[in-house]
């Protein structure tokens, strides 16, 4: 006999072990296609119509890695780093007058 103090959670565990299954079984399609995809994120990141193709921050080559971008004055800018896109972020003008 199930003691009374403890029929409260029956039913939270029955909800909390629905939701961790529903969540696994559930895949969108967009995430099934990207990771069937031979071209990588890289790949996809690369084909971006930059403004530059080095850091404005670190004058690094964005063929060596490509983290993140932002839009700035209608272009898009792209960086090595999340350090990288923070320090532009700061003083745009500043490293687009040293290009």
């Amino acid at each position: 006999m199930i003691n009374r103090r403890y029929f409260f959670l029956i039913p939270a565990f029955l909800f909390l072990s629905a939701c961790h299954n529903s969540n696994h079984q559930t895949a969108s399609p967009a995430a099934k296609v990207s990771r069937d995809s031979t071209e990588t994120k890289k790949d996809r990141l690369l084909k971006l119509d930059l403004a530059l193709r080095k850091d404005p921050a670190c004058g690094m080559p964005l063929t060596a890695g490509l983290e993140d971008t932002v839009h700035y004055k209608g272009k898009l800018y792209g960086f090595c780093s999340e350090e990288c896109k923070k320090q532009f972020l700061q003083n745009p003008e500043a490293y687009l007058s040293k290009k």
